[in-house]
């Protein structure tokens, strides 16, 4: 089993990775700036959430 740190560390790391890939779209693509900062805040909420629920599962 997981220990709670690495995933942890791992949920923050694809967070970081999808945030990432979208900044990197948006700076290729025609997306508007409004949108793209929209998209990653929904990302980081979902990544939080996700990472409050596991913890709590794992704590559990």
């Amino acid at each position: 089993m997981l220990s709670l740190s690495t995933f942890s560390s791992i949920l923050y790391f694809s967070n970081f990775v999808v945030t990432l890939l979208l900044l990197i779209l948006s700076s290729s693509s025609c997306l508007s700036r409004f949108s793209v900062t929209l998209l990653s805040f929904v990302v980081s909420s979902v990544g939080t959430v996700v990472i409050v629920v596991s913890i709590g599962t794992v704590s559990l």
